[in-house]
């Protein structure tokens, strides 16, 4: 098939986003990914959701070298660790171009900043390794922005028709680092506490203002207008005495 899996690049890192609508088109996307792994001697790890794992076992229960693997994608962190620990033991055993099958969880725009820069990051950070990541995600479900981000920072696009070609819209992950900008912080609908010199002083019991209390409308009336004609006079600072009893 033309723009086959055999057609990639046979050594170094090759990052592609898996684009499918569905169980079938998951299955036709991922089963001869797999099984041309397979006629190259190559393994294939799929680390899925447990839903699209039950999806693709039957399809791959006679396909040798596939491994079904715990969901690595929880956090970048955690995935970064995860996968520099498996590709760098894989290549210590001498054990030729590994492949692997990932997903995003649940990548909506809310928690895809993170993995927006990840995907980015991706390229630089296992460009040393043979290794060929394969990305999937569910067009129905991926909001479009999201998308958008896919095809910005994967070199090559897989489809369900079977082909694997390169991918135009791919930038550069320094430029598309570059070019992200962080969200807007969020503000507190909640008002800011008053500091305690702006909390007027509560009334003893037994005593009452002569005036109004230090920092009451009246004195800032008076040094308002102390301030504005200038005068060197100060305002009279209130005092409370005790009642009469």
């Amino acid at each position: 098939m033309a723009g086959g899996t055999r057609d990639a690049m046979s050594g170094g890192f090759v990052h592609e986003a898996g684009l499918y609508a569905g169980d079938d088109e998951l299955v036709a996307l991922l089963v001869p990914f797999a099984q041309d792994a397979a006629a190259a001697g190559e393994p294939t790890v799929v680390a899925l959701h447990a839903r699209h794992a039950e999806v693709l076992r039957p399809a791959l229960a006679d396909t040798p070298g596939v491994t079904f693997a715990p969901v690595v994608h929880t956090r970048p962190a955690s995935t970064i660790r995860t996968l520099l620990n498996l590709f760098e033991t894989h290549a210590a055993d001498g054990g030729g171009r590994l492949r692997i099958v990932g997903e995003i969880p649940d990548p909506a725009p809310a928690t895809w900043e993170p993995w927006a820069r990840y995907e980015a990051a991706a390229n630089r950070l296992y460009a040393d390794f043979s290794v060929w990541a394969l990305c999937a995600y569910d067009t129905r479900t991926t909001p479009d922005d999201v998308l958008a981000d896919v095809t910005r920072t994967h070199a090559r696009i897989a489809t369900a028709d079977g082909a694997h070609r390169p991918n135009e819209s791919y930038e550069p992950p320094e430029a598309f680092l570059t070019a992200r900008r962080p969200p807007p912080p969020i503000r507190s609908s909640r008002r800011s506490p008053r500091s305690s010199s702006s909390i007027p002083p509560r009334r003893r019991p037994g005593t009452r203002w002569r005036t109004s209390p230090p920092g009451g409308r009246a004195s800032r009336r008076r040094r308002s207008a102390s301030s504005s004609t200038g005068s060197a006079r100060r305002s009279p600072t209130p005092t409370c005495t005790a009642a009469a009893r």
